[in-house]
């Protein structure tokens, strides 16, 4: 649903402001066509989800397009690979927006890649639209030229916290969690959370996206002897940490939110 109202945003406002001065015909928006444009990490630890995004939002545009497109238009949609990469994604929002000349981003997938893409945007006063992200600068945006459909990293991260509490009858909560605004932003939710019910975290550990070895993140959360483990993280990290676990001989309770849910958690873990 949430790819459902993405698009129905864009559309909508292609076609508001086509018949405006504002937006001239190399905005993206012509007589005959409406292009829009994603950056997603295609070659990254979120892979997986990423492909699910460019063929999900693949199907809904032939869908469109096979009756009637957008107000008489066909809509075109563009992605780019950042690698999950912040310099990447800004190179290929400028690519996007200067070379192909896109009317708006959709449904652009990546915390940290998003923030650094933000800036660029809204100087280009370019319309960033469901971005699928973490923090509460892309999702409960100041930026006009921003609209945030999801909820933010840290209303997530309290409500993990809550079924954590609730659901499991977690007393000892730890987090693994992304060393990045994405991780962190899960992280404080569930922190925040547990305050509010009179708890803290028993511990936390971090890693980065790109590490392999997680044997020194285990024997940390381990150590702090939690009974259920938060995972903030992407599906590669994740899994490679679960394994690590069950290697040493730990099993905790699992929760964590979207980004896991993902198959590839499956194939991994």
């Amino acid at each position: 649903m949430t790819m459902l109202r993405n698009i129905a945003i864009a559309c909508g406002l292609a076609v508001a402001m086509s018949g405006t001065a504002l937006y001239a015909q190399d905005s993206g928006v012509t007589k005959t066509e409406v292009l829009i444009g994603a950056f997603l990490p295609l070659q990254s630890g979120l892979a997986g989800g990423a492909a699910q995004v460019r063929d999900g939002a693949l199907a809904y545009v032939q869908h469109i397009n096979e009756n009637g497109g957008v107000n008489g238009r066909k809509l075109r949609w563009l992605f780019e690979n950042d690698s999950y990469n912040p310099q990447q994604a800004v190179a290929v929002t400028k690519k996007l927006v200067e070379r192909d000349g896109i009317f708006a981003i959709v449904s652009p997938l990546g915390t940290a890649t998003g923030l650094a893409v933000l800036p660029y945007v809204a100087q280009k006063k370019i319309p960033m639209i469901g971005p699928v992200a973490g923090s509460p600068r892309l999702l409960e945006p100041k930026e006009r030229e921003v609209f945030g459909v999801l909820p933010s990293g840290i209303r997530r991260g309290q409500a993990v916290a809550k079924h954590a509490v609730e659901g499991m009858a977690g007393k000892k909560i730890a987090v693994f969690f992304q060393n990045d605004d994405f991780g962190k932003d899960l992280r404080d939710g569930v922190k925040e959370q547990l305050k509010a019910v009179g708890q803290s975290i028993v511990g936390e550990t971090s890693y980065e996206p790109n590490d392999i070895d997680m044997s020194s993140q285990v024997a940390k959360l381990r150590a702090a002897d939690p009974d259920v483990v938060v995972l903030a993280g992407i599906p590669k990290p994740v899994s490679l940490f679960v394994n690590e676990a069950a290697k040493q001989g730990w099993q905790p309770k699992y929760v964590g939110s979207s980004p896991i849910s993902d198959p590839l958690m499956a194939e991994l873990a």
